[in-house]
């Protein structure tokens, strides 16, 4: 990790990096929130956000120099690619290629929400992806991110807030204390409503596999298959 980008945890020098935060509690807080991370993601900064599972630090899945910032900061080896998140189903088509139709009932039933998606990666997901032949995808139940992720009209790159290996964060002030100074923006939205990381399906091959349970069970994933 190099010294210009230090990894969560450490003090950088004074005036080095001005993290601005939003608190979502704040009456003022609304358009000009969203204004604010939509400007930071366009312009290749890292924004700290809350979903619906956990908090995030995101990017312009299309900067690549973004990208890389992520990877420093979060202590990620390369060869692990970025999540992507999207505003809607429809859109998956500019991220993953020959997505199987059995995935739709999935995507039906479980998007907006916490089930994550690995399909092959296509062109325009190259820079999240770092060469990975496959990526992971999700549309996230969550307000002021849904809203920037429509607003911007780009996939947002993402990774859990934490150093890699570690705990997830699910509130505000943790994330604030984590990683104020080293990010550009911090949307402080209280605790994350679910607090569980996102099930994870495969479905670049059929029939799925179930990587990662999460906040949906397996069971319940494989009724909307069809095959409990």
């Amino acid at each position: 990790m190099s010294e210009s980008t230090p990894g969560i945890g450490r003090k950088r020098a004074p005036g080095a990096l001005k993290t601005r935060i939003h608190r979502l509690a704040v009456p003022a807080a609304g358009g000009d929130v969203l204004s604010d991370v939509v400007a930071t993601l366009m312009s290749g900064g890292l924004v700290v956000v809350p979903t619906d599972t956990a908090y995030g630090i995101a990017c312009s899945a299309f900067n690549t120099a973004a990208v890389r910032r992520v990877y420093a900061l979060k202590g990620r080896r390369y060869e692990k690619a970025l999540s992507v998140l999207i505003a809607e189903a429809a859109l998956l088509n500019l991220i993953g290629v020959d997505v199987p139709p059995e995935a739709s009932a999935l995507m039906g039933r479980y998007w907006p929400g916490p089930l994550t998606l690995v399909v092959k990666t296509g062109p325009l997901a190259v820079a999240a992806a770092n060469g990975s032949p496959t990526i992971a995808v999700r549309v996230p139940d969550h307000g002021i991110l849904q809203k920037a992720l429509q607003k911007a009209a780009v996939p947002i790159a993402a990774t859990s807030a934490n150093r890699s290996g570690q705990k997830s964060i699910v509130n505000g002030a943790e994330a604030i204390r984590q990683f104020e100074g080293h990010v550009d923006l911090i949307v402080d939205g209280g605790r994350c409503a679910l607090g569980e990381a996102s099930s994870i399906v495969d479905v670049t091959h059929y029939p799925f596999s179930v990587l990662r349970e999460g906040a949906v069970s397996k069971k319940d994933l494989e009724r909307v298959l069809g095959v409990a």
